[in-house]
């Protein structure tokens, strides 16, 4: 197993790989797994802004309130994109929407650290 394939196993022990794909977390939610620096060398760490002409383009904080923006921060769906890729999953995503997607790369996810036993 791979330095990066234990330290998936060890996140997703932790309960931090999670089949969320509309969340936008700061880069202190993926550690210590994942650091702030191997993030921003992936692009992971951009701004978001929200749309306030569509709800499923509106950023919410934990209380409800809309974020007009989030500054230096990773949205999930882009993360689990990241380390299917960096797992060399080469499956495709069949699924269209946001959860969907994030659900079945989780799954993905899970085949490759968790090998099926023989």
């Amino acid at each position: 197993m791979t330095s990066f394939q234990t330290r998936v196993l060890q996140a997703m022990h932790d309960g931090m790989i999670e089949g969320d794909g509309h969340t936008i977390f700061s880069p202190q939610y993926y550690a210590p797994h994942f650091s702030e620096e191997e993030l921003r060398d992936a692009g992971l760490i951009q701004n978001f802004r929200s749309d306030l002409s569509d709800h499923k383009g509106t950023i919410f904080g934990n209380d409800g309130i809309v974020r007009e923006e989030l500054k230096d921060s990773v949205y999930n769906l882009d993360f689990l994109y990241w380390v299917r890729h960096e797992l060399g999953i080469d499956e495709p995503v069949t699924m269209i929407g946001r959860g969907s997607q994030a659900q079945q790369i989780v799954g993905q996810i899970r085949q490759v650290v968790f090998p099926p036993s023989v």
